[in-house]
């Protein structure tokens, strides 16, 4: 299928030229578990759905539509998985690695509860789809964007899954390769300009026959002398009973198609919109015909059908199963829902509470950090946005576009979490720290609202704060805040009467911060984002300790402190040894290109980092040891 956002491509080759910094391999710091992602693809045989999230493949026994239930789990960790084909309880699954890792992956799914990996065959860049016939593997492949597009296929023989093997190649196609279908000898690729059509008779030399124009074709199958492409235009049918010479024959105009499904008669088109599914009727493909529609709430990526029923990948939206019996109108069945759009996490006693944006709060067991598990989950009136945990309460933060609220939720029951009470204030909600029986978060600046009676929170003392309150941690009486301009410690001994205590200058933009041991660290994001170290054990006379900098630094995503190291996003997730704050001191590294959009949070916990992201939570181990050591780059 094609369904693989363009932009996947474009980043994989940005983490191969974006210079010193990026190019730089992990280093005392390993990749552990990974759950959740964007819903991409999905393949459905019997009873079983195997759909791809991001790094992982999860299989659900729909056996009941209505009621699909998880019977497997396999994190592939950096590898994303773009297509998914089966056969014989085989999976053959094409993607690629932000790390460098691409190519086929074969997974024997005999026993669907438990996959085990069979075997692998690179590929010089990101697999972007994959098609079994006679016995051989057919992978599409994609260079990237930009001034330099290329791709190709390649032919791969798995006879022996453990040990597959290189048969033919042709990458000299000029723009990037989303998809390809063989039959007959004959394969047919999907591309940017169009639809590439090759002798593959011989796949140790494979030619070009020709190339039928499109405006950016992502998907295409063949039936019966027809190939039916997606295009940014919608559907398109060519004839290609002679593969030297195809000649349009029908279309229907639509946003991006990203795949399709042929079916008695219909093509389930998955449109890369809030539309999300269309029916069309092929039955004359000279007029193609709009039967019926399904609106997501996200964008479908790829579509499966089987017995009546349409299986959606609608990327952060998760899995969609329509009843597509009556074409003409279609009805969701049910919605797995994956683990995606990570905004913020709090570890404590084997379990990540993670705030999942428009989803809400999920608990994760990471109780084994290689195989984290979700245990239960909230949907929240509001987008979950970030979360403390006190006590057996979980406090999220969530805005919409007049207020902000403080959710208040029971996790004493971590598979049932459950909405106690909110608290809403007309400024904002930006971030929650949590101290007995007080929640303070800032928004325009400091509210300290007290939940001794979680059903009914009231508020107890608020304080005018300058700049633009962002973050906060609270320890003993004193609440430190940053205002992306300055560090602002705050008495809240007693919280009717919140005092301003001091103000301390960042050198730059202070987002991120963590007290311990009576030091601030602190750090930001874009240019000028400095990791700081700054001393407060004096409330009222903070001073600059120590810096760590990166010249040109781009991207920030959270800090955390934890026996002594300091686990921060700056171009990367870096392990700073911070038990001389004079000296901050690299230990441990693992490059940006392993992250697949802007990290937003981490949260560490002895050795074990859990980072949020657009595509769920992963968890990173140091593997270092603190007389392993860089001061590269370090700035005084």
């Amino acid at each position: 299928m094609g369904g693989v956002i363009r932009g996947i491509v474009a980043i994989s080759l940005w983490c191969t030229v974006t210079g010193l910094v990026a190019a730089q391999p992990p280093w005392n710091v390993r990749a552990a578990g990974h759950i959740g992602g964007w819903c991409r693809t999905v393949e459905v045989v019997g009873h079983y759905a195997y759909i791809a999230e991001g790094g992982n493949l999860t299989i659900l026994d729909v056996s009941n539509p209505s009621s699909p239930l998880l019977v497997g789990h396999f994190s592939f960790g950096e590898f994303h998985v773009n297509d998914i084909q089966l056969k014989s309880g085989i999976a053959y699954m094409a993607g690629g690695s932000f790390v460098g890792r691409h190519g086929l992956q074969i997974v024997d799914l005999t026993n669907p509860g438990s996959p085990c990996i069979l075997g692998f065959c690179p590929t010089p860049a990101p697999a972007t789809a994959v098609c079994l016939n006679d016995n051989l593997i057919y992978l599409s492949i994609g260079y990237g964007l930009g001034y330099s597009p290329a791709g190709g296929i390649q032919i791969v023989d798995a006879s022996d899954p453990s040990s597959p093997t290189l048969r033919g190649s042709f990458m000299t196609l000029p723009f990037t390769a989303w998809d390809v279908y063989t039959t007959g000898g004959i394969a047919y690729v999907a591309c940017d300009d169009g639809l590439h059509i090759l002798d593959v008779t011989n796949p140790s030399e494979t030619k070009h026959l020709t190339l039928y124009n499109q405006h950016y074709c992502n998907a295409v199958l063949v039936s019966g002398g027809l190939a039916y492409t997606g295009t940014d235009d919608g559907l398109e049918i060519v004839d290609v009973t002679s593969p030297t010479a195809p000649i349009g024959r029908g279309n229907l105009w639509c946003d991006q198609a990203f795949d399709l499904s042929l079916c008695n008669g219909f093509v389930f088109l998955a449109e890369f919109s809030p539309s999300g599914l269309r029916i069309i009727d092929v039955a004359n493909p000279s007029s193609p015909t709009l039967r019926g529609s399904f609106d997501t709430e996200s964008f479908s990526w790829g579509v499966a059908v089987s017995s009546g029923t349409a299986y959606l990948a609608d990327g952060p939206g998760g899995l969609r199963i329509v009843d597509v019996a009556n074409p003409s109108s279609p009805t969701l069945r049910s919605t797995y829902e994956t683990l995606s759009d990570a905004r913020d996490v709090y570890v404590a006693g084997g379990v990540a509470y993670v705030a999942n944006g428009v989803r809400g709060l999920k608990t994760i067991d990471v109780s084994d950090p290689w195989c984290p598990r979700i245990l239960g989950s909230l949907s929240t009136p509001g987008d979950a946005e970030k979360i403390d945990v006190s006590g057996g309460q979980a406090y999220i933060c969530s805005n919409d576009v007049y207020r902000g609220i403080l959710y208040i939720i029971d996790v004493t029951n971590r598979t049932s979490p459950r909405l106690v009470g909110s608290y809403i204030t007309p400024t904002g909600a930006r971030d929650v720290a949590a101290s007995g029986s007080l929640a303070c978060f800032v928004s325009d600046g400091l509210h300290i609202v007290d939940v001794t009676n979680p059903s009914s929170p009231t508020l107890r003392g608020s304080l005018d704060l300058p700049g633009w309150p962002w973050d906060i941690f609270v320890s003993g009486n004193l609440a430190y805040i940053d205002a992306l301009s300055s560090l602002q410690i705050v008495d809240v001994g007693n919280p009717t009467s919140p005092v301003l205590r001091s103000s301390f200058p960042a050198s730059g933009s202070i987002y991120y911060m963590c007290v311990s041991d009576g030091i601030a660290y602190v750090s930001g994001r874009w240019a000028n984002a400095d990791f700081e170290c700054i001393d407060v054990r004096n409330p009222d006379a903070p001073r600059l300790l120590g810096k760590y900098d990166i010249p040109g630094q781009t991207d920030g995503g959270g800090l955390y402190v934890s026996n002594g190291l300091a686990y921060t996003v700056l171009m990367g997730l870096r392990v700073l040894d911070v038990r001389n704050p004079s000296s901050p001191t690299l230990r441990g590294y693992y490059p940006s290109g392993g992250f697949v959009g802007l990290p937003r949070n981490v949260f560490a916990d002895g050795d074990l980092a859990y980072l949020t992201d657009p595509h769920g939570l992963r968890i990173f181990q140091f593997t270092g040891s603190l007389t392993d050591a860089s001061r590269w780059p370090l700035y005084r």
